[in-house]
């Protein structure tokens, strides 16, 4: 993967103006660089935004496969058809395309969350129907599950 880490920002809401331009977080649009970026489904009804380099490595697993696995071949066909390069302007913008909009149910505003090398894009909507856990408590509880689930893959 490639060698950086994006910075936490926490979960940031942006509103999308009447050309789907929406403002990323400055921190962000800075640390993806200035190559080529990609908007491509993410793995639990969100999208991501990361630089095409990193697409290519996530990817490269995939262009391994076996070229008759139609099950594999068909996901993988899913995914780089909704996978588009990401315009950018000087003012933190990026365009969000319309036949991507229309597919994860964007509507007037995005929340963005960084993570690891590329970045969580999540319909508001979406964001903020997923359960939140209820105090401390639960958040440690969280925190346990998710150690549990790294120690297993070791």
């Amino acid at each position: 993967m490639a060698d950086f880490k994006l910075s936490p920002i926490g979960a940031q809401t942006y509103s999308l103006d009447d050309k789907n331009r929406v403002r990323m977080p400055a921190e962000l649009f800075a640390e993806l660089g200035d190559g080529d970026i990609v908007i491509t489904p993410g793995v639990q009804g969100n999208l991501s935004i990361m630089p095409l380099e990193v697409f290519h490595e996530i990817n490269r697993v995939l262009e391994q496969a076996d070229y008759y696995d139609f099950e594999l071949q068909s996901q993988y066909t899913l995914v780089n058809s909704m996978t588009k390069k990401v315009e950018r302007d000087s003012q933190n913008r990026i365009i969000i395309p319309q036949d991507i909009k229309e597919e994860f149910g964007v509507n007037k505003e995005v929340v963005f969350i960084a993570k690891r090398n590329f970045v969580e894009v999540w319909p508001a909507e979406t964001f903020a129907s997923r359960p939140k856990p209820i105090g401390s408590a639960s958040i440690s509880k969280a925190m346990q599950n998710l150690g549990a689930i790294l120690k297993s893959r070791e």
